[in-house]
Formats: C-alpha cells, structure tokens, sequence
C-alpha cells in the first residue's frame, strides 16, 4: 500500500476552529463568574431581607455582618441608600435594597491572535421588599 502525502493547509482548517471553541470557552467562562457573583448577592440579600421580617429593620449589627458577606465575594463601595433602618410595626413593609460593584475581568478578541483581557467595573443592585413579622 502506498501512503498520500499529507498537506499542512488541510489540517489549517482544524486548527483554528480548535483556537476559536478556545477563545470562546475562556469568554464564556468568565460571563459565568459574573453570574455567579450576582447569584450569591441574590442569596445574601435573601438571608438579611428573612431577619429583617422578624426584627422590623436592618439592625446595625446585621447591616455590618452583611456589609461583610457582601465584601467576602467581591462586592465593593456597598450602598444600602432605601434600606429600613428604623423599626416598623407588624404588617409594614421592610425593604433590603443593596448596591455596589463588582471587579469583572472583561476577555475579548482584537484579532485573529490577540485576545485582551481588561479589569470592569460592574454595578450590582438588588432590591428585596417583604412584610414585618415581629
């Protein structure tokens, strides 16, 4: 049997679809972080907005535990500007409202071979509004 001489430019093809499912699993992992960041802060101010329907308001204590939790994952500047603060009576509405930012590292294609990856700012916000159950 004889061998076919090989050619490099039939296996070119190959070799860029490879980097492209490359460079779009590095982009796509790193959306998912910033995902998942946004999760856990879902499921802090889940955690603080259930104390406070029992208490009637953030407590001071509670406000810096969650100022804490909040830093642990990565969220900084936090902001609790339309937070109850003061106690309100059974019944009332008790409102948890968190923002902040995010250090997001952005990964991007320039070209066919330059992939740059730059640091972000991204802004978080969630509101969690309940009843007072004291």
């Amino acid at each position: 049997m004889k061998q076919k001489q090989g050619n490099i430019m039939s296996f070119l093809p190959i070799l860029f679809s490879l980097a492209a499912v490359a460079i779009l699993s590095l982009m796509y992992v790193s959306y998912l972080k910033d995902v998942d960041v946004k999760d856990q802060v879902d499921l802090i101010a889940r955690e603080y907005i259930l104390k406070m329907e029992t208490t009637g308001y953030l407590a001071s204590v509670d406000e810096n535990a969650l100022i804490g939790d909040l830093n642990r994952i990565g969220v900084h500047d936090v902001n609790l500007g339309g937070t109850t603060r003061a106690e309100v009576g059974y019944g009332s509405p008790v409102t948890l409202s968190v923002a902040g930012y995010v250090e997001s590292e952005q990964t991007g294609l320039q070209s066919l071979f330059d992939i740059s990856r730059s640091k972000k700012r991204i802004g978080v916000k969630v509101v969690k509004t309940s009843t007072a159950k004291h």
